[in-house]
């Protein structure tokens, strides 16, 4: 019981671990999430084995650490490690650190001129999708489409100008440094 409990709790942070690496990537752990509900809600049958399987886990997690010195550790190891790798997925620091990694090729893509270029092309670890130009000076790099039936992107924006937003309703740019901010576009359907 206490191998397979100390598999499970490691399990636990592997896939938080994945969390981080999938949220240096914009739009991804979005992605992730609404296929994850769509696949638990849709068959009833999965969604009550699941729900059943987390709360004796749960149960068995708590039964567990009260009894035994190195579960109750690696217990809140884990309660740690959920707590931590949460807080860095919440204020986007993963994202935030590869961003700078990646913003030369972001800086170097904007000062050349435009050209038909061939796409995606990849901008330090981004590959981007496409660039719009704006006349006012903005620069949308998408690097990330998903959505089921109203398409989302997800991308990078060089100084997007907030009076003139050039995508309309359903758009949302958060900063990320002091030019460059990380936008989202949910295109709506208009009967």
């Amino acid at each position: 019981m206490t191998r397979a409990l100390n598999f499970l709790l490691i399990l636990v942070q592997g896939l938080f671990l994945l969390g981080l690496g999938l949220s240096i990537w914009p739009g991804y752990l979005d992605e992730l999430a609404f296929w994850g509900v769509i696949f638990l809600f849709v068959n009833p049958i999965i969604r009550w084995s699941v729900l059943g399987i987390v709360l004796i886990v749960i149960g068995l997690i708590i039964r567990q650490a009260m009894r035994k010195r190195g579960v109750r550790r690696r217990a809140i190891a884990t309660l740690a490690w959920i707590l931590i790798a949460s807080g860095f997925i919440t204020g986007k620091i993963p994202l935030r650190i590869a961003f700078q990694l990646s913003k030369p090729a972001f800086t170097a893509a904007i000062s050349q001129p435009p050209t038909d270029e061939s796409f995606p092309q990849q901008l330090g670890i981004y590959r981007v999708l496409d660039i719009e130009r704006f006349p006012v000076g903005d620069v949308y790099f998408r690097t990330t489409k998903g959505g089921f039936l109203a398409p989302t992107y997800y991308g990078f924006a060089y100084q997007p100008d907030a009076t003139s937003n050039p995508y309309g309703e359903g758009f949302q740019a958060n900063p990320l440094t002091s030019d460059w901010y990380l936008y989202i576009y949910n295109v709506s359907w208009e009967f």
